[in-house]
């Protein structure tokens, strides 16, 4: 396949699938009812994040599929968060271990329903998991990761736009610029 054929694009930007790494963390922004809510709540622009695993595949918690295996999408990535310094071996194997162990749990529309509408957080249901909560988890010093945040940083107290604050991931690349 020629470098051509390997570029694909996201109605603001292009983006070419060799430019990830695994352990990316990719962010998304839509205008659909749902990502509308969030970004309004959240006062961000993104609205969803899924980690990128490599050979176009990447692992998040989607609404109406909970934590899955899925097919990179590009539509809406808004931009993309690197481990600084990018993943070990050791730190791989970690995340596609616990990526594996999360894989089936369901999507937590109550809990994100909390986090908007109750106490600011969405603890209660550790059975389920929204898709900032599934790439802090994934990515935790506690599961052998470089970990987003501090090792007492709670999952479910995350949203998607929080992401980019990240201590230990880097912003490589927003929509539309090269």
């Amino acid at each position: 396949m020629n470098g051509a054929a390997r570029l694909l694009r996201s109605p603001r930007a292009a983006w070419a699938v060799e430019e990830f790494l695994p352990g990316d963390v990719l962010l998304y922004s839509a205008n659909d009812v749902f990502s509308l809510v969030i970004k309004f709540k959240t006062w961000s622009e993104i609205c969803h994040c899924e980690v990128y695993l490599g050979l176009g595949r990447s692992g998040a918690s989607r609404p109406g599929d909970g934590v899955g295996t899925f097919d990179l999408r590009l539509d809406g990535l808004w931009g993309v968060l690197r481990p600084d310094p990018p993943l070990t071996d050791e730190q791989f194997g970690a995340l596609v271990v616990a990526h594996r162990d999360l894989v089936g749990t369901p999507y937590d529309y109550l809990g994100l329903l909390r986090v908007f509408y109750g106490s600011g957080r969405g603890e209660g249901d550790s059975g389920r998991m929204w898709c900032s909560e599934y790439a802090v988890d994934v990515t935790s010093l506690k599961r052998g990761g470089p970990g987003m945040f501090a090792s007492t940083w709670r999952s479910d107290w995350t949203a998607p736009g929080m992401l980019p604050a990240s201590p230990r991931y880097r912003l490589i690349r927003k929509e539309g610029t090269v």
